[in-house]
């Protein structure tokens, strides 16, 4: 390897160690209900968010009810992302340049979803050619906070019961749900997509475009709102990109830049995670 190869790891390696640590600690704060930068702007938006789900933040669950709310939301979940992709055909923006999209085989979609819920997100499909954009927004990018988050309070949720000794006071379920999505993958999120979007990863509903290259061949260029879901996707360690072949698509990835920021983005909250136990 070269000098620069070993330069660039060993700066990677320091910012991620940079970043994991303030992150580690806001998110210790977060999930102890501290008050954080974000609580002013974020705050009502918790508020009225229990309100709606008639959840007590502060009810403590002990293993079996946190465990029993789990698999019910993670049930839902399943049922209404098998929903949007089994009926892309009436998705508004379900044509691209002419070109209907179909929902996928049954078993197809079976897998997608089981997978997208359990935060594997296995990816048995061509998204360019197979998803809608509703269904890469409505649904997959949906699923890739939500079963993200889900992965995070159960390490939360691990914790407490670590510190505590015991599964009886695990915290709420939903209160640490809400606060995932807000207060940690929602604000890196916009953040990230906003960087990624300046160095060239697309943001767009357009059709997508034909063009003929200079050997003849006919060729389809896909579209879409990829750096919305590029980023949520690598934050949550997921799969599921928006084109078949993921991050190696220049429309997902297009410099080194954005290479080193998405890896930064796989291995951020793993990271951090360290530092909130601790």
């Amino acid at each position: 390897m070269s000098v620069a190869g070993w330069g660039e790891i060993v700066a990677f390696m320091v910012v991620l160690v940079a970043v994991a640590i303030p992150l580690g600690g806001y998110m210790a704060r977060v999930y102890s209900g501290q008050q954080v930068l974000l609580s002013r702007v974020l705050g009502p938006v918790e508020r009225l968010t229990y309100t709606l789900l008639r959840v007590d933040p502060g009810r403590e669950m002990d293993w079996k009810a946190w465990a029993r709310n789990i698999i019910l939301f993670s049930l839902a979940g399943w049922v209404l992302l098998f929903l949007i992709l089994r009926t892309q055909s009436i998705h508004p923006l379900s044509s691209y340049g002419g070109v209907p999209f179909r929902s996928a085989p049954w078993d197809v979609t079976f897998n997608t979803v089981s997978s997208f819920i359990t935060n594997t997100n296995w990816q048995y499909y061509g998204g360019e050619t197979t998803m809608t954009y509703v269904s890469q927004m409505a649904g997959l990018a949906v699923q890739n906070f939500l079963s993200a988050a889900v992965g995070i309070v159960v390490a939360i949720a691990l914790i407490r019961g670590i510190v505590g000794r015991s599964g009886k006071s695990l915290g709420n379920f939903w209160a640490d749900l809400v606060r995932t999505v807000l207060y940690v993958l929602a604000p890196i999120a916009v953040i990230g997509a906003l960087i990624l979007i300046s160095q060239g990863v697309i943001q767009n509903f357009n059709h997508y475009l034909t063009a003929t290259g200079p050997t003849g061949i006919h060729q389809t260029i896909a579209q879409g709102p990829v750096a919305s879901q590029e980023v949520i996707k690598n934050l949550g360690t997921n799969g599921g990109g928006f084109f078949n072949t993921n991050a190696a698509h220049p429309y997902e990835n297009p410099n080194g830049l954005t290479n080193f920021i998405e890896m930064l983005l796989v291995l951020m909250i793993p990271a951090a995670l360290v530092f909130t136990y601790g």
